[in-house]
């Protein structure tokens, strides 16, 4: 959800925000601070992160599915140090973006603000595509040998439950691809209008490796299903079958 914020503070409020509208005022004044320096930083951190989690997750359903007893205890005990990495490692290429000033802008043709920094692409996309290659291959691998697995059991209840979790994986591996594909497309079509343009579809690759987990979690899951029904006050029906936690860390 922070990337899903970030992205609207920095690509959608601005672009429907006018001079005399409420946020108006907001983005005038965060213009020249370090607030905005860091929405930009995010904005490339949170690539790696969000990569390097759907290959994490891919990874985790694998190896819990060869050997559950073994492995998922392991996972339990250490899963916050591949995940403590995730998310500061990654921090040695995006701090490249404190090397620049980020503005905040208005255009009167378009009537509308933006975030914007001087910052060459390719300072932090040269190892950022790289890594987003890697980690689109490694899930796309992890998935496979996964399926693979799935194929040669019976489909019992909780075989469906290992299934169900590994179709959903599968899509936001599909979304993670997709993401790839068009970050490569934009650098190597860096500085004409198609990669601008290419640009403008980032943030909705960005909004489905964000969104599109715990929408697939409310699909396929029973229990996530009705919990979250009983949140809002409707409860199950009666006779309804609900199908075995999926076995993974992120129960």
């Amino acid at each position: 959800m922070l990337t899903y914020f970030n992205n609207y503070i920095k690509t959608r409020l601005p672009a429907i925000t006018c001079k005399e509208c409420i946020l108006g005022p907001i983005y005038r004044n965060i213009g020249n601070t370090f607030l905005v320096d860091i929405i930009m930083l995010l904005n490339f951190h949170m690539a790696y992160v969000q990569y390097a989690i759907t290959a994490l997750v891919s990874l985790n359903r694998m190896t819990v599915m060869i050997k559950y007893t073994v492995i998922e205890p392991i996972w339990k005990k250490y899963m916050w140090i591949p995940v403590f990495l995730i998310f500061t490692v990654p921090l040695l290429n995006s701090r490249v973006v404190f090397n620049y000033v980020t503005v905040v802008t208005y255009s009167d043709s378009t009537e509308a603000y933006s975030v914007t920094s001087p910052m060459p692409i390719n300072d932090i996309f040269s190892l950022c595509i790289p890594f987003m290659i890697g980690a689109t291959i490694l899930s796309v691998v992890f998935n496979v040998i996964s399926i693979t697995m799935v194929r040669h059991v019976n489909m019992n209840k909780k075989n469906r439950a290992e299934f169900n979790f590994i179709i959903m994986t599968s899509i936001t591996c599909a979304v993670q691809v997709c993401g790839t594909a068009l970050s490569v497309s934009r650098l190597m079509l860096v500085g004409t209008d198609v990669a601008v343009t290419l640009a403008g579809f980032i943030p909705f690759i960005s909004d489905g490796l964000s969104l599109v987990q715990p929408w697939l979690l409310f699909g396929f899951s029973h229990i996530i299903r009705g919990k979250i029904n009983e949140s809002f006050g409707i409860k199950k029906r009666r006779g309804a079958i609900s199908i075995s936690v999926v076995r993974s860390f992120t129960n």
